[in-house]
């Protein structure tokens, strides 16, 4: 029993490290790409929103869309951006049997559940006061406490001076991470409790589970996301203050490890439009996306299904080269399920910085909150646009 122990924590620890080395690794060919990429030059650079994604770890099956400016490169023209975030996230539906946790958090979980059973409102909330300490039915447990870690690249090329084509790929991974503690300090500081404080600092879970068995589950793992196609006609364009308007097509090749969840292993696909309107130091961008989700866990208690998505971002030109953003991205459920942790509508509200670093570069950082529980805790990026 005791060499079992060693054997397995040995294991744990080999994964913790091969993980870290792969992201330290795609750091270095980050900052390496871009530094080749310095002595590269431009005639345009355009002002961008917040390069923002919902990175709760069930919404790497499906394609999620982003904020763009509906400002086309010119003819000939190209860019490259790389970007990485981290987010920290727990979800654990059976927290409320932790009799410590205050009933009022776990009171509105526990009525989403019964609230699907019971007509009357009344009845469900009585029901759930009664089953307050108790436990229940396994097959709707939703257990997700970790740090993912998102690598993209993109390249976008202007085939004339209304339409650019994009391609991006993308490496994801799933750890246990090392933020659990900082954020229980800082949420003490405020007097705010989540439920995070009852469980254990920096473990890693990932388990959801339906009507029949496993839906979602995966150990720590790191590999490749999907890649996203994307075309961009402009409409409209104005060059200093004014409306600018463009179409937005995407789509979604699963490139993903559908295995490790993530990917769905099918194709999505997706439209919609980008709009801009700047008024001296003042710019406001509006996003709007339908997508159409391929369903890949039909019959296992939950479905995939298409969903909306919008985005409002408010950017301020502080001075010549720096500028303020805050963003609002609300999306509709891309979940059928029995559990709020994947039904609620996920709602983000980020704020950030771009930094025009010189004439053909962009680096941008933001800091994204939670307004609804299918968003992580937290999500820290940091993105680099370089115009060739």
């Amino acid at each position: 029993m005791q060499y079992f122990l060693k054997s397995k924590i040995i294991c744990r620890t080999f994964q913790w490290w091969k993980n870290l080395l792969i992201i330290r690794i795609f750091f270095i060919c980050w900052v390496s790409l871009h530094f080749l990429a310095s002595n590269l030059f431009s005639d345009a650079m355009e002002e961008i929103p917040l390069d923002i994604r919902n990175n709760y770890a069930p919404t790497f099956l499906f394609l999620e869309p982003r904020a763009v400016s509906p400002i086309t490169l010119s003819k000939g023209k190209s860019s490259f951006t790389s970007g990485y975030s981290i987010a920290n996230d727990i979800k654990e539906s059976n927290l409320y049997v932790n009799k410590n946790i205050p009933y009022a958090y776990q009171r509105p979980f526990i009525y989403d559940y019964f609230s699907h059973r019971y007509i009357n409102p009344l009845q469900a909330y009585i029901v759930s006061d009664l089953y307050r300490f108790g436990r229940l039915e396994n097959q709707y447990r939703t257990s997700i406490d970790l740090e993912s870690s998102y690598f993209q690249f993109r390249y976008n090329y202007g085939i004339t001076d209304k339409i650019e084509l994009g391609v991006q790929a993308s490496v994801l991974s799933f750890n246990s991470g090392i933020f659990d503690g900082a954020i229980n300090s800082f949420h003490s500081l405020i007097g705010v409790y989540t439920g995070k404080e009852f469980v254990p600092s920096n473990k890693y879970k990932y388990y959801v589970s339906g009507e029949n068995g496993t839906i979602l589950s995966t150990p720590p793992r790191t590999g490749l996301g999907d890649s996203v196609l994307s075309a961009k006609w402009n409409l409209k364009a104005s060059a200093e203050n004014g409306f600018s308007f463009a179409l937005v097509g995407l789509a979604k090749v699963p490139t993903g490890a559908f295995r490790y969840e993530m990917g769905s292993g099918k194709p999505d696909g997706g439209a919609g439009f980008a709009m801009k309107y700047k008024y001296n130091k003042i710019i406001g961008y509006f996003n709007a996306y339908g997508i159409a989700v391929s369903n890949s866990i039909m019959g296992k208690g939950a479905n995939l299904k298409s969903y909306a998505a919008a985005t409002v971002t408010l950017e301020y030109l502080l001075f010549e080269k720096i500028s303020f953003l805050s963003q609002l991205d609300v999306r509709s459920a891309g979940f059928s399920y029995q559990s709020s942790y994947l039904t609620r509508p996920p709602i983000l509200i980020s704020f950030g910085a771009n930094w025009k670093v010189r004439k053909t570069s962009i680096l941008q950082v933001s800091f994204t909150e939670d307004l609804s529980i299918t968003v992580p805790d937290f999500t820290l990026q940091i993105l680099w646009k370089e115009y060739l």
